[in-house]
């Protein structure tokens, strides 16, 4: 997969702790996480972008954009952490 979007929607909490911080995160091997916008290795590259409730209230969609070399398969995380 390469020059490819895809979107997916999750639930999202109404009134989450003031110190948590959500990220997302890819892989090709479920081993190695990227940050949205990094270039692994071999020159893939994805870019996340997340709209909070959207498409209804306590929905988030997120659009992941894949460029630079083709991939066979990607893996996606959402990682939270505390401030």
């Amino acid at each position: 997969m390469t020059g490819a979007s895809f979107t997916f929607n999750h639930p999202q909490n109404a009134e989450p702790a003031d110190d948590l911080t959500a990220a997302y995160r890819w892989s090709t091997d479920l081993v190695i996480y990227q940050a949205s916008g990094a270039t692994d290795g071999d020159g893939t590259r994805v870019d996340f972008v997340a709209q909070q409730d959207s498409p209804t209230p306590g929905i988030t969609t997120v659009t992941a954009t894949v460029t630079g070399t083709a991939v066979d398969a990607l893996f996606l995380r959402v990682e939270v952490s505390r401030n």
